[in-house]
């Protein structure tokens, strides 16, 4: 009776001694910090209302930091740093890039054969030779020959819409879903399928669960990118067996039919043709390519399919609440098919600038991520990352650094009424006075993302599509609270995003009218 309160008394007293000196790390070194699990955010990511992504904003955000380059977080228990300062950033993403070259998050390269191959989590020499190899696919010169599939799809959005009628009520992320699946089924399968006509679609409920997953892959996520040296104990995978199955079948089976036609689509699956002769004139193992071209293609339908329809829903969505900023838009669309005679070329869609600064400020208001890290580690010569001249600390081996894209793209320091939706933060002025670090949609450096330019391109396409001629309103059903979905990997709006699409045949009736009188460029209201 007397030993059982002596053992709890000496359990709490142990207890407290560890988390006292745990979450001591950081005032040890002088460095300002958020004490606690997860930094304070445990209860709430165990009760699902926020996550860490979520949290490190706040902490971004919290004005006590508002002069801080860096602050101490927790990573559960193990001390981490959250980067605010750009040029410091800078350090992190490209010059000290040999210090930072791999991501914290790690599926184990020993179970997982295929997550490990994964793009963002591949490491070290595998990394630079698949990012080299894969560099040449997603050049403009590349990304201009895959146009042509991106306007097919383009061109059923609007034939679809045009279909609902007059006036109708839509899901916003749903539409936007539906025309990224055909888009990435195009692109990266070399396949036409047909979502947006047919939803329910077989091939299409394939790839979108590959992209959307259920809990169990949140928790494998949750375990990947905060506890990696938990991942192989518990036998943890990145992507579900029934989803590598699939997707190795799959991919196989393309292969082998384009080696068969030696048909040329200007698609990620030539590519994927040419890397697997590559590898067979390497003397490489078959199985070990076809892990490698498993986990890439899976990176390309994550990547491509959530943030472009994301972006695509998020951007319709201020548009519907911003009808000037709608009605600029629509008009610059309506100039650039006037002119092109309803043919937008590669070249014309690029010109067209104010499309390209309203995607970019949606995508500052919502990132597909809220975060990403980098792992510390010595360079080749052995040196550390230091916090000088800030701090006279130097990073140890395998420490992660945390970059809040959300905290930094809300920093009213750097972005006056950061909650204000404002195209004009990215003319080519404003652009260039500012930091490019303050802007990190896409990542920056070596590891940015690969495949963005194919991302913007999908993005306004479909946009195009939706607004030629038809414009977004709010309606009673539409969400105002926008409130972020803590449960999802990429940044969503809880509760969808509902609007009205009134079709008012803006540029069909522009067209008619060239298409009778002449190419008369004052119907555009271009002079001469």
């Amino acid at each position: 009776m007397i030993l059982l309160p002596l053992f709890v008394l000496a359990i709490v007293i142990i207890s407290f001694v560890w988390y006292h000196s745990t979450f001591r790390y950081w005032d040890k070194l002088g460095i300002p910090n958020v004490r606690g699990f997860f930094s304070g955010s445990l209860g709430g990511i165990i009760r699902m209302k926020t996550n860490f992504g979520f949290h490190l904003k706040k902490v971004y955000l919290d004005p006590k930091f508002e002069n801080a380059p860096v602050v101490g977080v927790y990573i559960l228990h193990r001390p981490a740093l959250l980067i605010r300062d750009p040029e410091m950033l800078k350090s992190i993403f490209i010059k000290k890039f040999d210090n930072f070259r791999n991501h914290f998050a790690q599926p184990d390269p020993h179970f997982d054969l295929v997550g490990s191959k994964a793009m963002i989590f591949s490491r070290g020499k595998h990394w630079r030779r698949i990012r080299s190899k894969l560099s040449t696919v997603f050049t403009g010169s590349k990304i201009r020959q895959m146009y042509p599939l991106l306007q097919e799809v383009g061109a059923n959005l609007e034939r679809r819409l045009r279909q609902k009628g007059k006036r109708f009520v839509a899901e916003m992320r749903e539409l936007s879903a539906l025309y990224s699946i055909d888009t990435n089924n195009s692109t990266i399968f070399g396949v036409s399928s047909n979502a947006l006509d047919n939803p329910k679609d077989e091939f299409a409920n394939d790839i979108r669960k590959i992209a959307v997953g259920d809990w169990r892959q949140s928790i494998r996520y949750a375990f990947i990118y905060f506890l990696p040296q938990l991942v192989g104990a518990f036998k943890l995978k990145l992507i579900a067996q029934e989803t590598e199955d699939f997707l190795r079948t799959t991919m196989t089976k393309l292969i082998c039919e384009r080696e068969r036609t030696c048909l040329q689509r200007n698609d990620i699956i030539d590519a994927f043709v040419e890397m697997k002769k590559e590898a067979t004139a390497e003397g490489e193992n078959m199985s070990t390519f076809m892990n490698t071209l498993t986990g890439l293609t899976w990176s390309f339908m994550f990547a491509g399919f959530d943030t472009s329809a994301s972006t695509m829903s998020s951007a319709l969505l201020e548009l519907a609440k911003h009808p000037d900023v709608q009605n600029k838009l629509r008009t610059e669309i309506e100039h650039a098919i006037c002119q092109n005679n309803d043919k937008l070329s590669y070249e014309a869609l690029n010109n067209l600038k104010y499309l390209d600064m309203v995607v970019r400020e949606a995508l500052r208001m919502y990132p597909a991520l809220a975060i990403t890290e980098r792992e510390h580690s010595a360079d080749n010569k052995g040196n550390l990352f230091s916090l000088k001249p800030y701090f006279d600390y130097n990073l140890p081996d395998g420490m992660a650094v945390m970059i809040s894209i959300s905290g930094m793209h809300y920093d009213p320091k750097h972005w006056p009424n950061p909650n204000v939706f404002d195209p004009d933060r990215f003319s080519m002025k404003n652009r260039q006075s500012r930091h490019p670090m303050l802007f990190l949609s896409f990542g920056q450096g070596p590891r940015n993302c690969i495949g963005f330019r194919l991302g913007l391109l999908q993005v306004k396409i479909g946009l195009i599509a939706c607004l030629k001629n038809h414009y977004v309103k709010l309606c009673d059903r539409t969400n105002l609270s926008q409130h972020l979905d803590p449960r999802t990997i990429v940044l969503q709006i809880e509760g969808g995003i509902t609007l009205e699409m009134v079709n008012d045949d803006k540029c069909l009736k522009k067209l008619n009218v060239m298409t009778r009188y002449g190419p008369i460029n004052k119907c555009c209201g271009v002079s001469d």
